[in-house]
């Protein structure tokens, strides 16, 4: 087995409140972690209740020593009662770029050979082809073929086929301009769709 991406510190604990009750921001909760109420990050906000009031999440000691929370929430344990076991849901956003990148680095995805350089967060202006867009990663493999890859994490999915009319919410303007972007380099040839 390869480990691709390790989260080293991983503790337990129970959101009691988010917004926590002395920071009012959405992205900090009130975490019962030992005997102790601690201050945990939680970049997802509550990621549909994985990271609300009673959820069970693995949190990481944060890295940035300017922080005013001691955890960073990585992870969200649910009960699946049909299979009678826990199950582990990534509901960090940044996660999946994380192991992704690791992959990128280690040369593990057989469709992206042998890349030679890439950065992240790259940002595309064209405005013959109307586009102004970031992408999580671009870079070059051996033959300086170039690439360009997005990344989304989805802890949560409905899959459930429902007339359009019928779904709540829909497409953001963001994610609108976002896939308009993806067309238009598609179309010019200079991002090739993953099969």
């Amino acid at each position: 087995m390869i480990t691709i991406h390790q989260l080293s510190g991983l503790v337990s604990g129970t959101v009691i409140k988010r917004p926590s009750a002395s920071i009012k921001s959405p992205y900090v909760a009130d975490v019962i972690y030992g005997d102790n109420t601690i201050l945990g990050h939680c970049p997802s906000l509550g990621c549909c209740g994985l990271a609300d009031k009673d959820a069970t999440v693995l949190m990481a000691p944060s890295k940035n020593p300017k922080s005013k929370c001691q955890y960073s929430v990585y992870l969200s344990s649910i009960y699946d009662e049909k299979k009678d076991k826990c199950v582990i849901v990534g509901i960090h956003p940044k996660l999946a770029e994380q192991i992704v990148e690791n992959c990128i680095s280690k040369s593990n995805f057989s469709w992206l050979p042998n890349i030679t350089n890439y950065t992240r967060e790259f940002v595309i202006k064209d405005k013959e082809l109307d586009v102004d867009s970031r992408f999580d990663f671009h870079g070059y493999d051996e033959n300086n073929k170039e690439f360009i890859l997005e990344v989304k994490a989805v802890p949560l999915a409905d899959y459930q086929d429902i007339p359009k009319k019928e779904r709540k919410g829909g497409t953001t303007t963001k994610s609108r301009l976002k896939i308009k972007s993806h067309i238009s380099l598609t179309d010019t040839g200079r991002k090739q769709p993953i099969q």
